[in-house]
């Protein structure tokens, strides 16, 4: 929640180390006064959510999603998909670099060309 509206969680109260269901329980308050602070009608049922069970937390969980994905407007999706699309032309870019510093090697290791200046000053950066 605090992504989603920066400033709103009072994060000094959180608990992350908490562990037991009373340790649990002062941390989904500081939720639902999110929750009361954002005029948001859902009611947190703590109740439920610290005793574990697998279908209370996955609802609650799959509700923030929808939540946070309204709020921001998917803005997580977009971000990753601009990442991936960052990735691919990346390593389009480190490909095509790669095949012409080949070729140069390959024309360097032409043994017609193996006394010219320009050769043995780059040599250097080659593996021959």
């Amino acid at each position: 929640m605090n992504d989603v509206h920066p400033g709103m969680v009072s994060m000094h109260k959180v608990n992350f180390n908490a562990k037991r269901e009373y340790e649990m329980i002062p941390n989904y308050k500081v939720l639902q006064a999110v929750f009361n602070k954002l005029k948001t009608k859902r009611h947190i049922e703590v109740n439920m959510l610290v005793k574990g069970r697998p279908l209370h937390n996955l609802e609650f969980m799959q509700w923030m999603k929808r939540y946070c994905d309204s709020v921001s407007g998917g803005m997580m999706n977009k971000q990753i998909i601009w990442m991936m699309l960052s990735v691919d032309n990346l390593e389009k870019d480190r490909d095509f670099y790669y095949t012409k510093l080949r070729e140069i090697e390959k024309l360097c290791e032409n043994p017609e060309i193996q006394d010219l200046p320009v050769r043995n000053k780059h040599a250097s950066y080659f593996f021959f």
